[in-house]
């Protein structure tokens, strides 16, 4: 069965940095017997249609194909349309805050973490931020914009000890909407 998939990038086209071309992630994706692939942005999202099959099993594959291609890392995060459509309508976010999506945002992680670490991830002092965690989500709001909160994808890394990689609310939606349309 053919199944619509959301594939998250992590770090790259960051500073000059892991630097990926769309039109060469998208032929690599094809290379490897994906089907409707479309990158959104710069920045790695990637929507697919795939065979089902295990998202590590999809991971490890794109993985693999993009080490080959341009001989760096880049840890991939795979979402189903129906994960992405639920990790959507399950969002704990207030209309207030969703009047600003820009300070919304929704960290994906590779694996559910632990309890006992997700029991030890605090708010920082004297920070207007929030968070929900939420299986392999974390709902992020940053009132003060994402350039001065200390909830990093470093900081969730560090403390869920899992790979983490954040989408802000609009581009969550427009992942959404365009794999629907798969």
């Amino acid at each position: 069965m053919r199944t619509p998939f959301i594939s998250l990038l992590r770090a790259i086209n960051v500073s000059g940095q892991n630097q990926i071309r769309m039109p060469e992630l998208k032929s690599v994706y094809e290379s490897l017997g994906l089907q409707q692939v479309t990158p959104y942005l710069q920045s790695g999202n990637v929507v697919f249609v795939g065979e089902t099959m295990d998202d590590a099993v999809l991971q490890t594959k794109i993985e693999a194909a993009i080490l080959s291609h341009w001989g760096f890392i880049v840890p991939v995060l795979i979402r189903s349309l129906q994960e992405f459509q639920q990790l959507v309508e399950a969002h704990p976010f207030t209309s207030l805050q969703l009047s600003d999506p820009s300070r919304v945002a929704a960290v994906f992680l590779s694996a559910v973490p632990r309890s006992e670490a997700a029991q030890q991830v605090v708010l920082p002092a004297a920070s207007a931020d929030w968070f929900k965690l939420d299986g392999r989500t974390v709902y992020l709001h940053c009132p003060d914009g994402f350039g001065r909160t200390k909830l990093t994808n470093a900081f969730f890394e560090k403390k869920l000890q899992v790979t983490a990689t954040s989408r802000n609310w609009n581009t969550v939606n427009a992942l959404l909407e365009l794999a629907k349309t798969r």
